[in-house]
């Protein structure tokens, strides 16, 4: 397996950006083209280095044909932020169009995939729900799922830095309120949606994770409902060594 660390111009941020590609070995006589790709998105306090330094995934993947691109989001929350740059329209956009002219990984929606952990498992959903015809399986990670109540309760709890975070991401007046409804509203977006139109999607968070409570609220929504959820949980926190294990229950899902 190679590891590639690209550094990129984007047209979308107007800056030089960086992004880890994983791919697979080549086989003699396994054809090295429309290979499925894997778009894994990290948390907020990591960057583009993060999976391949704080988890085993190279070698989860090493015996697949399986492309994994690990892109930087900043602070963004995948959002194109009001005060920052437009590191939605990058990941959602961008990226997959970089990837799609750079190396040989398909195109189709069967074997495309989006995946995250804390903040990336808000963006993978997001981008997903938003877009559902690029995606046949995405994953959150201890995701923050229910995203007005956890910004309700970091500008109540957590003070000036996180309020500055938000107020970067989503402008000066941001309130549970103003969230409800949009592009940001996962809830919304999947209780919203026809089920037969979504990807198959993968929920997972440690019981002792501080986001569990904020995974159940997404978890009760689809409860009872013709929407294609997969949810595990076990003992963990929000902890690398968690999504290491978690990481391997979504790959076992892929049609690889």
């Amino acid at each position: 397996m190679a590891r590639c660390e690209i550094s990129m111009f984007s047209r979308k941020l107007q800056k030089m950006t960086s992004l880890v590609v994983l791919l697979p070995e080549f086989r003699e006589g396994v054809p090295y083209t429309d290979l499925p790709v894997l778009y894994l998105l990290h948390g907020r306090t990591d960057d583009h280095t993060a999976w391949t330094r704080f988890s085993s995934l190279e070698r989860y993947v090493s015996d697949t044909n399986l492309v994994v691109v690990t892109p930087d989001a900043g602070l963004s929350y995948y959002q194109d932020m009001v005060y920052g740059l437009d590191y939605y329209s990058y990941i959602s956009e961008e990226v997959p169009a970089f990837i799609q002219r750079s190396f040989p990984v398909s195109r189709r929606r069967e074997r495309t995939f989006i995946a995250g952990l804390s903040m990336g498992g808000f963006g993978a959903f997001k981008i997903a729900l938003n877009h559902p015809q690029h995606y046949s399986y995405a994953g959150s990670l201890s995701g923050v799922l229910d995203f007005p109540e956890r910004v309700e309760k970091s500008l109540k709890s957590r003070g000036a830095a996180w309020s500055s975070i938000f107020r970067n991401c989503f402008g000066d007046q941001i309130t549970r309120e103003q969230l409800l409804g949009t592009e940001n509203d996962l809830i919304d977006l999947v209780t919203a949606a026809d089920p037969g139109q979504l990807p198959q999607l993968f929920q997972c968070c440690g019981t002792e994770d501080f986001l569990y409570d904020n995974n159940q609220h997404f978890r009760e929504a689809c409860r009872g409902t013709a929407i294609p959820l997969t949810y595990t949980e076990g003992p963990g926190g929000h902890t690398w060594e968690y999504w290491d294990q978690a990481i391997q229950e979504f790959l076992k899902l892929l049609p690889l």
